[in-house]
């Protein structure tokens, strides 16, 4: 009896596999080692974006080990390997990205990415999967819109963290579905996380201890001393603060990932991405500088050597406590 050969599983990276994004991840470790070439990722972009990621790819590489992997999925097509499936790591990364996660899990039969010409998403990938296997004749695992034209040329779904919207398209293919879907974050999550970090904890009683000497100061009394302004001033430090922390945390991502008291993080995990991160980051610097703006020129001059102090003297701490850890 001829025994059914099981359709290969293909696994995108970006979302899926992991809860990060390698080019992201590229950028910042470029960014952080190669802070004056920063103005050739906007050049390297202009020739597109599997040229971007092959120049990433020559200058900085990352460390597969640190990387946030989805483990419950991770344990899924592990399961599926041992089931007679051959598994296949198809990605938009650059191909030396790939490679590299690809040697270290060892659980792939090859792997497909992009070649410094090609960028491999979205249709792209689904034709070269169709070259591959044949129209139909694979299964796919994926997270997002790019993702829907290779899902069409499937022979089943698999959704990790796909948002609903493109879930609702997904369905319109009349396909066997499979999801693994992490739980939505509120407010209350991230304030939790954030309560984690020694520094915000720090930073936020100090903060609170200067408005209340200064609320006691009114009382007791110099008729100039504005109250009011006193908050708004030190609210504003608190926002900068928190906004130049998280950015400096962004470019500190190995570090955060390995420490005993981060690592369980939202940031650690993968839970808030890159992106989110950096999206929160600017609000929060955003917002204290808009109430810098009620305050006098000099206060306003202040805050802003403020926040560039703040984000350099946290720069200079860890790359220092780096080296003494190398």
């Amino acid at each position: 009896m001829i025994k059914e050969r099981k359709l290969p599983l293909c696994i995108d990276l970006d979302g899926t596999l992991i809860r990060s994004d390698v080019t992201h991840e590229s950028v910042l470790l470029f960014i952080r080692r190669y802070p004056w070439k920063v103005f050739n990722i906007f050049v390297w972009l202009c020739r597109g974006r599997a040229f971007l990621k092959a120049r990433l790819a020559d200058y900085v590489m990352i460390d597969p080990a640190s990387l946030p992997y989805n483990e419950n999925f991770l344990d899924y097509i592990r399961d599926k390997a041992k089931n007679g499936h051959d598994l296949y790591l198809v990605t938009a990364a650059d191909q030396k990205c790939a490679k590299i996660i690809y040697d270290y899990l060892g659980i792939f039969k090859d792997y497909l990415a992009s070649d410094g010409s090609k960028n491999l998403r979205a249709s792209t990938k689904a034709q070269a999967l169709c070259l591959r296997f044949g129209s139909g004749h694979f299964i796919y695992a994926g997270n997002s819109r790019h993702d829907l034209p290779v899902w069409e040329k499937s022979a089943e779904v698999i959704s990790v963290n796909t948002p609903q919207k493109v879930l609702e398209r997904v369905k319109t293919f009349h396909k066997k579905i499979h999801k693994f879907q992490d739980r939505s974050l509120k407010t209350k999550d991230i304030l939790n996380d954030l309560a984690i970090y020694t520094w915000f904890r720090h930073h936020l009683f100090f903060y609170l201890l200067i408005i209340i000497g200064g609320y006691i100061f009114n009382k007791f009394k110099a008729s100039s001393f504005d109250f009011y302004q006193w908050i708004i001033f030190f609210i504003s430090l608190l926002f900068l603060s928190t906004g130049a922390i998280l950015l400096n945390l962004l470019f500190h991502l190995k570090e955060v990932r390995i420490n005993t008291i981060t690592k369980e993080t939202l940031l650690s995990t993968g839970y808030l991405t890159i992106v989110n991160v950096m999206y929160l980051s600017i609000i929060l610097t955003i917002i204290g500088f808009v109430l810098g703006g009620f305050l006098s020129l000099s206060f306003f001059a202040f805050l802003i050597l403020f926040f560039i102090f703040q984000f350099m003297i946290n720069t200079s701490a860890r790359n220092k406590a780096e080296q003494e850890g190398s």
